[in-house]
């Protein structure tokens, strides 16, 4: 496998696991302050609950991708929508850390070794 895309499979798994911690946090924050707030800050529950849904599937899509990539069976598809899916991050979470991950995946995965290599995955 090229450097590259092993460059990839790092980023998505270390950024898969900073978006889930990310959700768990936001969501122990949100039920703390439904509670101090005596479930009044359940009002706020649709402007912190697409943040957490959008994490979660971020970081469960970047850890499999990363982590199948890392045991020596990178799925390309799968590899690019969790680089897509960091990029959408930035929409809803402000996450600038995905953006530049996501667009540094895309990049890395764009590169001739890393095409070679994914053709030849297509062939086999």
């Amino acid at each position: 496998m090229p450097t590259s895309l092993r460059a990839v499979a790092i980023i998505q798994v270390v950024l898969g696991s900073i978006e889930i911690l990310a959700a768990a946090t936001l969501g122990l924050l949100f039920m703390l302050k439904v509670l101090v707030s005596f479930g009044a800050g359940l009002l706020l529950g649709p402007v912190v609950l697409v943040p957490i849904a959008i994490w979660v599937i971020s970081g469960a899509l970047s850890l499999f991708s990363g982590f199948s990539a890392l045991q020596g069976r990178p799925i390309p598809p799968r590899m690019k929508a969790a680089s897509i899916m960091e990029i959408v991050c930035i929409i809803a979470c402000c996450d600038v850390i995905s953006l530049a991950g996501g667009i540094t995946g895309l990049v890395l995965m764009n590169q001739p070794d890393s095409r070679a290599y994914i053709e030849k995955l297509r062939i086999n």
